[in-house]
């Protein structure tokens, strides 16, 4: 797209104006917007490709081409330019920190002592922002147990407590209604006390008891006729 001198990559356009929070570029842009994003270019890529001279506004051209001859004038902006090549977040929050110093409308000598200090607090803004994203290399996001220290998460409740007070519910239900059988059945999965356990093997004959009992009834019923003709004589 082009914007004063140069035409910028609409990738560069989205890169700058999405690391700094800007409304997309559009055609209609301030004079002022225009430069930042030929700014970023230089700083980003290193160059940027120019508009024909007879496609150039005249009186925009001028003054963007007076900023553009100063800075590359002065050493420290080519530094800055290197230390912020092909990183997108670094070269816009070193235009934006450059504009915040840069005195278009000044004096030659004004316009360059803007250039140099802006370039000095892009300089610092670079490496502030460099040394946040190496402390955020080392932070885990949702990869840490509840109760972990640092995490802000209560500690998680043990579940041996759980299972304490759920095996005192069913021992007070199997005391009330009387059967052993049931209080049995229920230990081996709420209850960790050792008479308990040393009784887990006599769940086995509580719950084949029943059968045991209907099988005798049954044996019972099924005796010889002669048998039940006798108790029935006598």
């Amino acid at each position: 797209m082009r914007r004063v001198l140069y035409d910028v990559p609409l990738w560069s356009l989205y890169l700058h104006r999405r690391a700094r929070g800007l409304p997309r570029a559009d055609p209609s842009d301030a004079v002022e917007c225009k430069l930042q994003d030929e700014l970023f270019e230089r700083l980003y890529a290193g160059e940027a490709e120019p508009i024909p001279e007879a496609q150039r506004f005249p009186p925009l051209a001028s003054w963007a081409q007076r900023i553009h001859d100063t800075i590359a004038q002065l050493p420290a902006f080519e530094r800055l330019a290197q230390d912020c090549r092909g990183r997108a977040d670094e070269a816009a929050m070193a235009v934006e920190a450059l504009m915040n110093e840069l005195k278009p409308d000044e004096a030659d000598d004004v316009l360059r002592r803007s250039i140099r200090a802006g370039c000095g607090k892009a300089v610092e803004v670079v490496e502030q922002l460099r040394d946040a994203l190496d402390g955020l290399e080392h932070v885990g996001f949702g990869t840490s147990p509840l109760g972990t220290p640092g995490t802000g998460e209560p500690a998680r409740a043990p579940f041996r407590a759980k299972r304490g007070a759920t095996a005192g519910t069913h021992h007070w239900a199997s005391r009330s209604t009387g059967s052993p059988c049931a209080a049995q059945r229920a230990s081996p999965y709420t209850s960790s006390s050792r008479s308990t356990v040393r009784s887990q093997p006599n769940v086995a004959a509580c719950s084949t008891a029943p059968l045991a009992s209907s099988a005798r009834r049954s044996a019972s019923s099924r005796s010889d006729p002669s048998s039940r003709a006798h108790c029935a004589g006598s």
